[in-house]
């Protein structure tokens, strides 16, 4: 069982670098807003624009990760959204104009919002229901994390005034993501979703042993049986003070 925990920790661990991504692509223009202001020549309403673009690409990512996520799988959003990333750390960290600059960083900000949505998805579709919750936070943890490390290198090569780098340093980080992604499985649950009953057992084996699979794959597809269902229903009693809660959870992150 130590051994099964291990590779599901380093499972989430890699899924949960979308979350550290994130975090760091949102937070690495705090360290570069004073040397584009400058390089540029902005106006307020520019070094505003300039803020606040990525956030624009947020809105559209979940929409499009929502759909990604069940059309080639989490695993492959996941893939998608560290390419939209890579696009974004070169775009921004070479731009011509300021309207390159914004354009590179709503790019990266729909990885942002598709990471946001596939990431802990797949991590509480893996994860065996004793340590789902434990294993969700490092997602949330990972966001901190990865703030945190945007606004310390944006830090030391202020002193350079290297806002070039700061934005390709993302690049690390991206290429550890990319090459570990391709390590994971697929989502058992997206597997069987799809009718591949073989290959999402043989996932569930490895993560929950050969005892409990045959019987979580059984509850998968009765799960999927009963999907059907109506917008409406969320404002049903009792559902919908759990859907306010949640929505108000999420508008205060």
């Amino acid at each position: 069982m130590k051994q099964l925990n291990i590779h599901i920790f380093f499972i989430s661990f890699v899924a949960a670098l979308g979350g550290f991504l994130f975090g760091y692509d949102l937070v690495v223009i705090s360290g570069a807003v004073i040397f584009l202001k400058q390089h540029f020549a902005l106006t307020t309403a520019g070094v505003g624009f300039a803020t606040a673009s990525a956030v624009l690409g947020c809105i559209i990512g979940p929409l499009v990760g929502g759909w990604l996520s069940d059309r080639i799988g989490r695993k492959m959003t996941l893939l998608m959204a560290c390419i939209l990333f890579a696009l974004s750390a070169v775009g921004t960290a070479l731009p011509r104009t300021i309207d390159e600059f914004n354009l590179y960083r709503v790019i990266g900000g729909v990885g942002c919002g598709i990471a946001s949505v596939a990431s802990p998805m797949y991590i509480a579709e893996i994860a065996p229901a004793f340590i789902r919750g434990r294993l969700l936070l490092m997602y949330q943890l990972a966001i901190v994390v990865g703030a945190f490390a945007a606004t310390l290198v944006s830090y030391f090569l202020s002193f350079y005034e290297a806002w070039r780098w700061m934005f390709a340093s993302e690049l690390v980080p991206l290429l550890v993501f990319g090459i570990l992604i391709l390590t994971i499985p697929r989502s058992p649950r997206w597997l069987a979703q799809k009718g591949r009953f073989e290959e999402a057992l043989a996932v569930l084996k490895k993560i929950n042993g050969p005892e409990r699979s045959e019987g979580i794959l059984k509850e998968i597809k009765e799960s999927l049986a009963e999907e059907s269902s109506s917008y409406s229903e969320l404002l049903k009693p009792g559902v919908r003070y759990a859907f306010l809660v949640a929505m108000l959870l999420a508008i205060l992150n």
